[in-house]
This record gives structure tokens, sequence and C-alpha cells, in this order.
């Protein structure tokens, strides 16, 4: 640098430094999505220090353009690494750089004329740069998500690329409208068709199996997963493959086929351990705990959730240590240890509260809700999971309306008042056929805890014919009865 300095050359030898990363980033970037993955995701390993120093140094010249297009290049390579918060502090300078964060720089409008003083190639720049920063901007408020340093990734995103407008909508699965008001997951599938990226395609169809999933749609889960993998198949990426996989074993589960859930999420994390895919290993790792939990292994459960939650820590992936978490609170609740599975879930209502995660919260509450009632306090179970159901009702997903009616079954039935307990059960059990998700054996805990309750208090007789008639009611019929009742007692 002092030679080149010397002789006058330091300047234009950066800028080409700086050119030639930004233009390997922009070729590695489509080839992280088929069968060389794993090559690139080692070669641009190797590059790591080099793309950063390339980032600041178009920055410090006052590059914005070239700033922009390396982070938005990255992305993907971050996305997979589990680099988070590399992500949001690099999307963010790169934002900084171009000195355009919060203004959004204006493009020719169709129609515009081109002001001779300017001429087109100068209108073709702000163009560029301002679908370059809206394309930025949808990516790092994906990542804000991601990380759970920012609630606010509802702004206006016009003008991004659909890459962009795809990674944050999967990001939002789960956290109210995941299309944001500004297109649906189909309208994204189409995009990608039309322009003919298979990758994208698939990645569209992933993402819409996972949001049935929140949804409870275990059919849109079966038939969005399957064409999926598919065209990820297709392509060769195994990062897709392994997101259709999790997708298929977590359908698995939920339907009380723990063989094949295990067998699917042991497979998975392999694969991504071998790909290095350290998020991705959390969530797998979480969903064999989740798996130990339900066939009674205490030990090995609590095992793989405590090394799910190290991973996600590490990778600043909230989501990921929430899920960790969770399954550490449950498996708390199971020991008996009150306590403690309520020092795990406490912080994470807030986090969903403050996010507007429904799904989330509801979980969560339905969590809390059980603890109250197994301390014997019935009046803080159902407020609990009265809360519960609202926010089950939010997310749109009725296997959380369902566990909200089991846990006021379980507070009624704890408060002296069976039939009413009894008539909860049948309803829960009602929604949870018409979705084709019964409660497996082994989830049956706590429904049975009340169900036994109620039925002594009732006899076999009385309580089953409460449970028939709770079968004939709506959720929100026994919510209306609900309510009146606590409102006289």
């Amino acid at each position: 640098m002092e030679r080149l300095d010397e002789a006058g050359e330091a300047k234009d030898t950066l800028r080409r430094h700086v050119l030639h990363h930004v233009d390997f980033a922009e070729r590695a970037a489509p080839l992280l999505h088929g069968r060389d993955q794993r090559h690139w995701l080692h070669r641009l390993d190797a590059e790591t220090l080099n793309l950063r120093a390339a980032l600041d140094r178009a920055v410090t010249a006052g590059d914005g353009g070239l700033g922009l297009r390396l982070v938005n290049a990255l992305t993907w390579y971050w996305y997979l690494r589990g680099r988070f918060g590399e992500a949001v502090r690099s999307l963010r300078h790169a934002m900084e750089g171009a000195d355009l964060e919060d203004t959004p720089v204006p493009g020719p409008t169709a129609g515009s004329a081109v002001d001779p003083a300017v001429g087109p190639a100068a209108v073709r720049t702000d163009s560029a740069l301002a679908a370059a920063l809206a394309s930025a901007r949808a990516r790092r408020a994906a990542f804000a998500l991601y990380t759970g340093d920012d609630p606010a990734a509802d702004g206006s995103f016009e003008g991004a690329d659909t890459w962009g407008r795809w990674l944050l909508a999967h990001a939002r699965c789960g956290f109210g409208d995941p299309a944001g008001g500004d297109g649906s997951f189909d309208g994204l599938t189409a995009e990608f068709r039309k322009a003919g990226d298979r990758w994208g395609e698939a990645a569209a169809l992933s993402t819409l199996a996972t949001q049935a999933l929140y949804e409870g749609d275990l059919a849109a889960v079966r038939r969005h997963a399957g064409a999926s993998a598919a065209l990820f198949a297709e392509v060769g990426d195994r990062w897709g493959q392994l997101q259709a996989s999790e997708q298929l074993g977590v359908v698995a589960e939920v339907t009380g086929d723990y063989p094949a859930a295990a067998r699917l999420h042991q497979d998975g994390v392999r694969s991504a351990e071998e790909l290095q895919l350290w998020s991705h290993v959390s969530f797998r790792l979480a969903r064999l705990g989740r798996i130990a939990l339900l066939t009674g292994d205490d030990v090995r459960a609590t095992e793989l959730h405590e090394r799910a939650r190290r991973l996600a820590v590490e990778q600043s992936h909230r989501t990921a240590e929430q899920f960790a978490e969770n399954g550490l609170a449950l498996g708390a609740r199971r020991r008996g240890d009150l306590d403690a599975a309520e020092a795990l879930l406490r912080p994470w209502l807030d986090w969903n509260r403050r996010f507007g995660v429904d799904a989330g919260a509801a979980l969560v509450l339905a969590q809390l809700g059980y603890v109250a009632e197994q301390r014997g306090d019935a009046r803080r179970a159902g407020e609990l999971h009265r809360d519960g159901f609202a926010a089950a009702r939010r997310s749109g997903d009725p296997r959380a309306v369902a566990l909200a009616l089991e846990g006021l079954a379980g507070a009624r039935a704890a408060a002296g008042r069976p039939e009413e307990a009894a008539s909860l059960l049948g309803t829960a059990a009602a929604v949870r056929d018409a979705v084709g998700a019964p409660l497996p054996p082994a989830e049956r805990a706590d429904v049975d805890r009340a169900a036994e309750r109620a039925r002594e208090a009732l006899g076999g007789p009385g309580f089953t014919a409460a449970f028939a008639r709770g079968r004939t009611l709506t959720a929100e019929d026994q919510i209306r009865l609900l309510d009146a009742a606590v409102s006289h007692e």
C-alpha cells in the first residue's frame, strides 16, 4: 500500500479489488442454488475477509451502487451460513454508504421525459440504484426479523427484486400477514415461474408449505412440500430438500408417526451438518428433541434442546432460540419443575407479543396456562388460556384453537365445572378431527387429566353426554358460554 501510494496507484488498485469481489459475489450467488452449493459456500468462506474489506472500501469511497450490489449478492450466503447479525450490519452499512437509507432514490416514471442536461445514462443509473436500495431494504427487514432486532418490517419495499421480496415473505411466516399486504405467495410463485426461475418457484412453494403449517393445513403442507422437493431435486439444491424434509417430518410428528419423523429429522441433521448450515441444524436438533419428549426420553430431549439452543444463540437466530427454549420448557413442565418452565416461557411471551407473532403467543400462553393449573390456580389458568384462544384465532391455526379449548377444559375442571370441561373437550376434539389432526396418545397427558377430573364428577354417562354436546358446538359458541359463566362467578 505504501508503494502504491507513492506511485499514485492506490485508489485505482483498491477500486479494482472492490470490482473483482463484487463480480465474484454476483457470479457465486446463483451457484448457491444448485448442485455446486457446497463448493461455492466454501469458496465464499475463503474470501470472507476480502468481501468485508471490499464492502468497507466501497462505502469509504462513496460508491453506494457497488456496496449495494455486493450485499445483495451475499444475502443468501449469509442466510445459509446463519450469519444473520453480519447480514443486518452489512446491509445497513451499504445503505448508509449510499446515503439513501431513509430517502428513496427517484427513478424514472413510466412515460417521463429524460432531462437533456442529465441524459438517459444518469436516469438509468438512478433507477438501478433505487432498485438496489429497495432490494437491500427488503433483505435487511428479513434479517431483522430473524435476529429479533426490529419488529418494524412493514415499510414500503416497492421496486425490490422478486428474490428480496420472497426472502422477506419467508421471514414473515408466523408474523401476522406473511406477504405484508404487498402480494401473495401465489403471486411470487407466478413471478418466478414466468421468469423461468425453477429455484425461485421451488422456494416460493416451500414457503407456502411453511405458512400452511402455521395455519394447520396439513394437506396443503404435503402438497406444497412435495412439489417444492421435486423442483429442488431437479436443480440439485440440498438446502431446499432439507426444507421439504423438515416440513414432512413435522406432519409425521403431528399425526403421531414418530419413527418417520425421527428418521426425517435425523437425516436432516446429518445433511445440514455436512453443509455447515448451523441454523438449520439447530431447528432439526430441536425437532428431534420434541420426538424424544413424546417418546418418553426426557434426558435425550433435554440434551438435544440444549444443543439446539446453543447453536441458535451462536447464530443470533431468535426464532430458533425460542423453539429450543420452548422445548426445554415442555420438558421441565413434564418433570413437574413448574418454576423452570415458567422462567423459560415468560420472556418469549413478551417477544411474541412485541412482534405480533400470534402462533408463538398462543403456544406460550397454553403452556403458561397449564403451569397455573398444575399449581392449583384455576382462575389464572383460565385467564391465560382465554388469552391463548384469542391469539390462536388470530393465527388461523385450528390446532392452536383446539389446544386453547383443551387448556380451558383443564381450568374449568380444576375450578369444579366438570360439565363445561367435558363440553370444551368435545369441541376441541371436533376441531382436531376437522383438520385430520387428532391428538396423538403421547400428547394427551393434559387432556386426560381434565377428562379424568370431569368424569369423576359426572360419571361415565354424564361425561359422555357433555362431551357429545360439545362436539356440536363451535369454538365461538364455547367462548360465549364460558364468558357468560365466568361473569356470574
